[in-house]
């Protein structure tokens, strides 16, 4: 099953979860050169939307070892990325919404 595939299908959850937090204001792909953690894998790994309140909403895909990926909710972009960005190894890439 690709990423996109694996995304879309916990995709409801994560956008009630949006339009609850008062919508998206912008939105990333987290794209891991390096996987540290040897969880996530490499590449597109989630999709991660800003709400317009601040509030963090992470879409993961699958893990590199089969567990089912989540939907997650993060108190800001930079608490996101204090836990998953890795030193580096994870960058937001920002998609039009």
């Amino acid at each position: 099953m690709s990423a996109a595939t694996q995304i879309r299908s916990l995709a409801p959850l994560a956008e009630s979860l949006i339009w609850w937090h008062g919508g998206a204001d912008r939105r990333f792909y987290a794209h891991r050169t390096d996987d540290i953690s040897t969880v996530s894998g490499i590449g597109v790994v989630a999709v991660v939307t800003e709400c317009v309140n601040g509030l963090v909403v992470a879409l993961w895909r699958d893990h590199a070892d089969g567990t089912p990926g989540n939907v997650e909710v993060s108190v800001s972009i930079e608490a996101w990325l204090t836990f998953h960005g890795h030193d580096g190894a994870t960058r937001l890439v920002e998609v039009a919404l």
